[in-house]
């Protein structure tokens, strides 16, 4: 039994370990690049990049049909079938492929639209046509750990 504690107490530790490095490099890369936007735009410019970001959040939960959460419950829920795992994830691709080429299809229609509401000028619809050119890329990295969580393959 002690061996046991032994062996959680190291993947704990390493698990914080490298839970807290991520954190960390998550807030220093996030606090540098709202300093350059500050000091290159300004307050206006950490705004913009605000609507930006909200902006792409919900498109990229409509890029994946907003399944994630779903397909984490049913592969758990059907570890020990792995015939009705592969219905789950192969449903789920689908729609996945689906949705984020409807929504890719619509930000590069209206790239010009998203650009004035988020920029205020449709001079920045360039961001929106790389964000549209690349969604089905943002979906797959936002389904696969999901797919990978419900297979209890992330511990």
């Amino acid at each position: 039994m002690q061996g046991y504690k032994c062996i959680c107490t190291v993947n704990l530790k390493k698990t914080s370990f490298y839970t807290s490095l991520s954190a960390i490099a998550t807030f220093i890369s996030g606090f540098l690049m709202v300093k350059v936007v500050a000091v290159k735009i300004g307050p206006e410019g950490i705004a913009y990049l605000g609507q930006f970001q909200n902006t792409v959040a919900i498109l990229n939960m409509l890029a994946t049909g907003a399944i994630t959460i779903g397909i984490i419950k049913y592969l758990a829920e059907f570890q020990s079938q792995k015939s009705k795992q592969e219905e789950v994830t192969g449903t789920a691709l689908l729609i996945m492929i689906c949705c984020s080429l409807m929504v890719s299809v619509i930000t590069l229609v209206f790239s010009g639209y998203f650009s004035n509401l988020s920029f205020k000028d449709t001079s920045y619809s360039k961001v929106y046509l790389v964000y549209g050119i690349c969604t089905i890329a943002f979906a797959f990295n936002l389904l696969f750990p999901a797919i990978l969580n419900g297979q209890k393959k992330i511990k």
